[in-house]
């Protein structure tokens, strides 16, 4: 799954989280993860799930193929797999 595939979503700079609003953090790639999918596997999904129900940064858009490395909303990264989440939007300013 690559970002260009991913559905847009228009989003209001005001309603970005404080922490990605310092800088030049407008120019960057932004997506809305939401929850994880269902698995029995109690060790499955270990990055993914600090990560659901946030907006992320993504480090290295042109380079993220179904695997990307995020910053979250707190500042902490995350190295995370897209296939994982239920949905996955990207966010247009």
């Amino acid at each position: 799954m690559k970002l260009s595939e991913l559905k847009k979503e228009p989003f209001k700079w005001e309603d970005m989280p404080s922490y990605f609003r310092l800088g030049n953090s407008r120019y960057c790639t932004f997506i809305k993860l939401s929850s994880v999918k269902e698995c029995s596997n109690p060790y499955a999904y270990i990055e993914e799930e600090p990560c659901q129900n946030h907006i992320c940064r993504v480090l290295s858009p042109e380079k993220t193929y179904n695997e990307a490395l995020v910053i979250r909303d707190d500042g902490t990264v995350w190295k995370i797999r897209l296939d994982c989440f239920k949905d996955v939007v990207l966010l247009a300013f």
